[in-house]
């Protein structure tokens, strides 16, 4: 039986403990969700196998006979399970699969839409309203639709006699399509008592005609599903306005908590698995430590007041260097993927951390050759200089992806973006920049090309401005040529003063 005090992964969830016992989802999940399942309820990394006796235990079976195989075939590296390098898998618990794979488990309450409140259909002899006839205009007259029903619907919604020519200049003002023209002839050819002519050519509705329930009826067959499709729209541009009002508080939140959000870059040579030398870059000071004898490192100590923490593979690096990597949001600058079929044949493209950086601002680490002998001819100076210069590189790399929300691969005729989730609440989003920009009417600085430098990162900043093409899209065209920017291509984006026409 399972530990039933809290865990880490449900307190940062900010749900009640998960049992699965007797809590079994409804209908069959995949094997991989019954993995993320089983770490949700330990709350803490476990080994393949002590999450096969789980899933064991209550009933779980895989279709080879063997659950460690199966699980291992099933995970293949997806998020947002990981594993470590003691060989244990665990959870990101800031992943928002994870709520819905609880939902669909039926562990966590659905959150319902509101439903829009029905339209009831009139009564057979309810008047007509203004409403009614206003509707019948705006979506059209039906051709089946005699003149006679329509000239008397709009008398009983306006209640008051009126001449021919006020019911032809009424209707066709708010007639969206069509025609509508009462002739005189016509008018006199009505065998109708329901609509009266007076001496004065007047036109008025006879309240006692027979002929008025099923004119009334014939009108509210024709207006009560526009009605419900009006009701529909009004109540879905009321939620949707309501949604953008919390969605804009929330983000002014998320905002105030990036301003307040202190970020750590830390990278370890030669590998994180087995380091020797290490830099942690405080990104707010744009400070520098560097290590080149990891005996210094001054331990858990040298990362307190982070909340977010960079780095490749920056999970092992902290479990090596004996830090608590659950302490802090862990940004893995590794390649989101690592592989890439680039013919028929079969032919694989492996994708490295430094074919990305290459890629996105044309940087790239050290030579893991030259760095291997500073390491063992002890030459200090020299090592220290590449780990600050690797760290200004990956800083690069972290930046265009949190704003670009992708990296580029670039190699031979590929050219293409491939998604990464480094950008957290509250952080720079292009797109929202060239919204904020376009409905601002502001002009922009933008960094094209390679990453910007270090010392001044704006020293090559270029004004551009921002327009939406034919189909849409942002585009940025900048003011001191006349080619357009492809997106891809910026570096560093930043709000300029209000644009300025000539009257």
């Amino acid at each position: 039986m399972p530990d039933p005090l809290p865990n880490r992964v449900c307190e940062t969830l900010g749900v009640p403990p998960i049992l699965l016992d007797g809590h079994l989802p409804p209908r069959p999940h995949p094997l991989f969700h019954w993995m993320i399942l089983a770490l949700v309820e330990r709350g803490e990394p476990m080994t393949i196998e002590e999450i096969a006796a789980r899933l064991e235990a209550l009933g779980v079976t895989s279709n080879t006979g063997d659950l460690v195989y199966s699980l291992r075939k099933a995970w293949h590296g997806l998020k947002p399970v990981y594993q470590d390098a003691r060989g244990l898998f665990g959870l990101d618990p800031l992943d928002w699969q994870i709520r819905h794979i609880l939902r669909e488990a039926g562990l966590l309450e659905k959150t319902t839409r509101p439903q829009v409140q029905a339209v009831p259909p009139p009564g057979g002899d309810d008047p007509v309203t203004l409403e009614d006839v206003q509707v019948l205009c705006e979506r059209g007259i039906s051709s089946s639709m005699s003149m006679l029903r329509v000239t008397a619907a709009v008398l009983e919604a306006l209640g008051r006699p009126m001449t021919l020519d006020e019911v032809n200049a009424w209707i066709g003002a708010r007639l969206r399509y069509g025609r509508f023209r009462l002739q005189p002839a016509g008018v006199r050819g009505w065998r109708s008592d329901l609509v009266r002519r007076d001496e004065g050519d007047r036109l008025s509705l006879d309240p006692s005609s027979p002929d008025l329930p099923a004119m009334r009826r014939a009108i509210h067959a024709a207006v009560h599903p526009h009605l419900v499709r009006k009701a529909e729209r009004e109540h879905w541009a009321r939620r949707n306005a309501e949604r953008e009002a919390e969605q804009a508080i929330v983000r002014r939140r998320q905002a105030e908590e990036a301003a307040h959000r202190r970020h750590a870059l830390l990278h370890l040579v030669p590998t994180s698995e087995a380091p020797a030398a290490g830099v942690l870059l405080d990104v707010e000071n744009r400070s520098f430590q560097t290590f080149t004898d990891l005996a210094a490192w001054p331990g858990a100590r040298a990362l307190e007041g982070f909340d977010v923490v960079v780095g490749v593979s920056v999970r092992n690096a902290l479990l090596v260097l004996g830090a608590d990597p659950d302490r802090h949001r862990l940004v893995d600058l590794g390649p989101p993927q690592k592989t890439r079929k680039i013919n028929k044949a079969g032919r694989k493209l492996s994708i490295t951390t430094e074919l990305l950086m290459r890629g996105s601002v044309g940087a790239s680490l050290g030579d893991p050759g030259r760095v291997a002998r500073y390491i063992q001819e002890g030459d200090h100076r020299r090592l220290a200089a590449r780990l600050v210069a690797d760290a200004k590189a990956l800083f690069a790399y972290w930046s265009y992806g949190r704003l670009h929300g992708c990296v580029r691969l670039r190699w031979g005729f590929l050219d293409e973006n491939l998604p990464v989730d480094w950008r957290l609440p509250g952080d720079p989003n292009l797109y929202e920049i060239l919204c904020e920009a376009r409905d601002q009417s502001r002009d922009l600085e933008v960094v094209v090309g390679s990453a910007p430098g270090w010392k001044d990162p704006w020293a090559r900043r270029r004004p551009a401005e921002v327009f939406e093409d034919c189909a849409g899209r942002l585009c940025i065209s900048m003011h001191d040529s006349l080619d357009d920017v492809p997106l891809e291509q910026i570096q560093a984006v930043r709000l300029a003063g209000p644009r300025f026409t000539a009257i």
